[in-house]
Parts: structure tokens; C-alpha cells; sequence
């Protein structure tokens, strides 16, 4: 009996005493991104950015050491980055919330940029306008001094990519614009913080905005459904709408609203006729994102948007009053464009407080 008590102990000692295995890496998990992973470990991040049309897959390591086993496929930046040339109004929103806009040192167009301290910078030449992306100058990259640059990913690669990066300039492509939750896209503003240094500040804030944003869902699905609305307008002959699982389809639906193509299949836009507009909306009570300011621009684009109830009973509503700001930070503040949405489409049952982007078109 003695015998077997003291193996036991001893096997006891032998697993207590053992070396423990620290964890070298923890899966650093993103609720609604589909279109960037992050894998946290202990001398940096692990992170893929998956273009959504190719599937392709960009690997970087972002850390302030360079790890010595490194896989060869991964671009390793080091971290905190001091300077970045945005090319995307939403990357400007996500970095003002991190107060990094002296961080910018190059933009797309400064033209389209609201940002006060951005502008500030490109009047004083500490923020370089490079203009229209298919012309962008290698010469002007390289006098900006930056050490990354994070573009829409449109194209499969940015322009002189390979010698930007021998330069030590490393182009980072974002997919946020091809997010469908609002809070996927959201949730971008987690890459900033990484290459900031600034991670729980990113965390901090997209944790508030999450949470503002599914309490104000929580709170319109108690209420009745809205009456039917409709969105877009004619770009030549064809008019634009969102399909049912599109980023502003998710929106509606998280707002109760009454959608005429909540039903229909596809993450991109309906391109349908103005027939076919006019038959399925001509009663709708309310008409969202027509790209105007004004009811008579409305009338001399199209003289027959005149047949529309919404029009008729001016409950027409749209962003494009101070479009630049809505472009720049509505994607970091889905849920000011909730708040929005709810209270237009639901104006007896919520209180009737000022919107935040959006204006009624008079």
C-alpha cells in the first residue's frame, strides 16, 4: 500500500514540477469583419487582410521586433508606424478616433476631405494631396517619408508596390468597404490601433460603438414596422438600389424598416428600371439616399420622380447636405447611422430628436 501511495505522489510531483508550455499565439477573434484575421502573440500580430472578390490573402507581422522565425510570407512592419498615406475618407474616420490625423503625412484629395486638421495639415504642406490614384507620383511617396500606406484594394496591387516596399514603405490594402455588417466595417478600426500602438485605445472605442449600436437595435425591433420605403436614384438609365443582404439593407433591417427589396438575394446593388421603381414604389411612404439637396434638383433630374408619394409628402431623406463628412465617418459611427434611420422611419414612436447625417430634402 505504501509502495503504490509514494508512485503516486511521485507521478503528482513530476506533473506539477513539469515545465509548463506558454501559449505563443491566441486567435484575437473579430465578430462581424469577414475580410481581416488577427492573431495576437506574444512579440507582435499576425494579420491577413482576404480580398473578397479573389480570395487572395495579404500577410503582415506587425510588431517592434522582427521575430527570427518569421514565415516568408509575411511583410513585417514595425510598430508604432509614425506616418501613413491614406487614400480612403473612412481610414481618415478611423483615425481621427484614435487622434492620429497628425499621422497622416498623404491623402487621395484633399478636396474631398473634411477633417478639419487634415485640411489644416495639407494647407501647411505637412499632408501631401496626391490626386487621382491611376497617376499617383513614386517620386512624391518617397518625399512624403511615410512608412505605410493603406489603400481600397480595388486593384490587385498599388502602384510601384514592389519598390515602395524595398524603400521600406508598405502598401496595406483595406476591404472595410466590402464589409456587410456595419459594425464589420467598423471593426477595422482595430488594424489602426495595432499599427499605432495604439490597440486599447481601437478596442475601447469599437467595444462603445458595438454597444450603442445593439442597444438602439434592440430597441427598434420592439417596434412596429415601418412603412415602406425605398432608396437610391437614376444613374442614366438605371436605378441603383441595395440588394437584401447589403451593407445599407443591414441597416434597415436592424432600423425595422419596411424595405420594398429586403427580400431579394445579393450583397452589391439592384440595377432595375425606373419602370419598375415606379410600379413597386409609387405609394412608398418614405424615399432615402436620392444623391441630392434639393426637391428641385430631384425634379429636373427626373420630372416623374413628381408620381412618388414620398416626394409628393416631402418625406424624402439623405445624407448629401455634408456628404464628405458622411463618407468619412459614418463607417467608424454605424450607430449615429442607425439612430438616423430609426428616427426617420419611425417618427410617432421614437422621440423626435435632430438627426445627426442625414436632412429632409425640401
Amino acid at each position: 500500500m505504501f509502495a503504490k501511495h509514494f508512485l503516486f505522489l511521485c507521478l503528482f510531483v513530476l506533473i506539477a514540477c513539469s515545465p509548463k508550455k506558454k501559449a505563443t499565439s491566441t486567435s484575437s477573434h473579430l465578430k462581424y469583419a469577414k475580410n481581416i484575421k488577427i492573431e495576437t502573440e506574444i512579440n507582435g500580430s499576425k494579420i491577413e487582410l482576404i480580398n473578397p472578390k479573389t480570395n487572395s490573402v495579404s500577410y503582415f507581422f506587425l510588431g517592434k521586433t522582427k521575430p527570427s522565425n518569421l514565415e516568408k510570407r509575411y511583410t513585417f512592419i514595425q510598430v508604432p508606424v509614425k506616418r501613413i498615406i491614406t487614400l480612403s475618407g473612412t481610414d481618415i474616420g478611423m483615425l481621427s478616433k484614435l487622434a492620429a490625423e497628425n499621422n497622416i503625412v498623404g491623402v487621395a484629395n484633399e478636396t474631398y476631405i473634411y477633417n478639419k486638421k487634415v485640411k489644416q495639415n495639407c494647407k501647411l504642406g505637412r499632408t501631401i494631396s496626391f490626386g487621382d490614384f491611376a497617376t499617383l507620383s513614386y517620386e512624391k511617396i518617397i518625399q512624403s517619408k511615410a512608412n505605410c500606406i493603406i489603400f481600397s484594394g480595388f486593384e490587385n496591387e498599388f502602384p510601384h508596390q514592389k519598390q515602395l516596399k524595398k524603400a521600406n514603405i508598405f502598401c496595406l490594402p483595406n476591404y472595410d468597404w466590402k464589409e456587410i455588417h456595419p459594425l464589420g466595417k467598423a471593426e477595422w478600426i482595430r488594424l489602426f490601433g495595432l499599427l499605432l500602438g495604439k490597440e486599447e485605445q481601437a478596442n475601447t472605442y469599437f467595444r462603445s460603438c458595438e454597444s450603442a449600436y445593439l442597444n438602439l437595435k434592440k430597441k427598434a425591433q420592439k417596434l412596429t414596422l415601418s412603412k415602406q420605403v425605398f432608396v437610391g436614384n437614376l444613374i442614366g438609365d438605371t436605378w441603383f438600389t441595395p440588394a437584401g443582404k447589403n451593407y445599407l439593407a443591414q441597416l434597415l433591417n436592424d432600423a425595422k424598416a419596411n424595405y420594398t427589396y429586403k427580400n431579394t438575394n445579393g450583397t452589391e446593388s439592384l440595377a432595375l428600371s425606373f419602370e419598375k421603381i415606379m410600379r413597386d414604389n409609387q405609394n412608398a411612404e418614405f424615399w432615402l439616399n436620392p444623391g441630392t439637396t434639393s426637391q428641385r434638383s430631384l425634379l429636373t433630374r427626373n420630372p416623374k420622380v413628381a408620381y412618388f408619394k414620398a416626394y409628393k409628402k416631402n418625406q424624402v431623406y439623405c445624407y448629401s447636405k455634408n456628404q464628405n463628412y458622411f463618407w468619412e465617418m459614418s463607417a467608424i459611427e454605424p450607430h449615429l447611422v442607425l439612430s438616423d434611420l430609426i428616427r426617420i422611419l419611425h417618427p410617432t414612436q421614437v422621440s423626435n430628436k435632430s438627426l445627426h447625417y442625414y436632412t429632409q430634402i425640401h
